[in-house]
């Protein structure tokens, strides 16, 4: 499987999350609790990731970056923001 595949997968999942709210999820949760929770989750998980990162634990690292990118995933389903976008500008940018 292409690994951008896996990453389109879970935003499709936290989407589909999003949309039909099912009780026990906890990217649904994360949605009922609203922006200023995912935002601060979000900060949190950065913090993290940049806390491994100097402590220079590969696992720990990749762990953590992982934690990152699925509530970054959360954030922009959020607010509407496809994966497709951020390719578009990433396109931009390697030119």
């Amino acid at each position: 499987m292409n690994n951008l595949n896996t990453i389109e997968q879970l935003a499709e999942t936290i989407k589909a999350r999003q949309n039909q709210m099912p009780n026990g999820s906890y990217t649904a949760s994360l949605f009922q609790k609203g922006e200023n929770v995912i935002v601060k989750k979000l900060g949190e998980e950065f913090v993290e990731m940049i806390v491994e990162f100097s402590r220079e634990d590969k696992q720990r690292m990749v762990s953590e970056t992982t934690d990152f990118l699925y509530h970054l995933l959360v954030m922009l389903s959020l607010k509407n923001i496809s994966l497709d976008e951020l390719y578009e500008e990433i396109e931009k940018r390697a030119k």
